[in-house]
């Protein structure tokens, strides 16, 4: 592989970051609606003392994790997608966007639903949700 790249696969290789940029950004805009929508469901439950308020705050918290291990899987496609781009440009059509290659790892859907940043994000909010639940059943 040369040090410089031609102008094309710099290109190729600036559009796959926008794409990384881009579900970088709705993973963010997922947990900050994960967090606002739970935090509102558990402080309704509180104030008018309804367990099941606080029980189907973990609804939307489960759909919200599962919706950012989705931009995560994304995220982790495209960057091994750049990785390939940048070593061995020769070996991908261009300007292509097909993610053919998996990531070292967290390849799968279900791998990157249990990673630990998943966890550290959503288990917190659905423990909140049921333990309120909980408490004021």
């Amino acid at each position: 592989m040369s040090d410089t790249h031609s102008p094309n696969v710099v290109r190729h290789l600036e559009l796959i970051q926008d794409v990384i940029r881009r579900m970088a950004g709705n993973s963010f805009a997922v947990r900050r609606w994960s967090v606002a929508t739970t935090a509102a469901l558990v402080g309704a439950a509180i104030v008018t003392e309804e367990a099941m308020i606080a029980f189907t705050a973990a609804v939307p918290a489960i759909l919200y994790w599962h919706l950012d291990a989705y931009y995560l899987h994304q995220e982790r496609w495209f960057r091994a997608l750049y990785d390939k781009v940048r070593t061995e440009p020769n070996d991908v059509e261009p300007f292509s966007m097909a993610t053919l290659w998996s990531p070292e790892k967290g390849g799968s859907l279900w791998a990157t639903f249990w990673s630990l940043t998943e966890w550290l994000s959503h288990a917190p909010l659905l423990i909140v949700a049921i333990v309120t639940g909980l408490a004021l059943y």
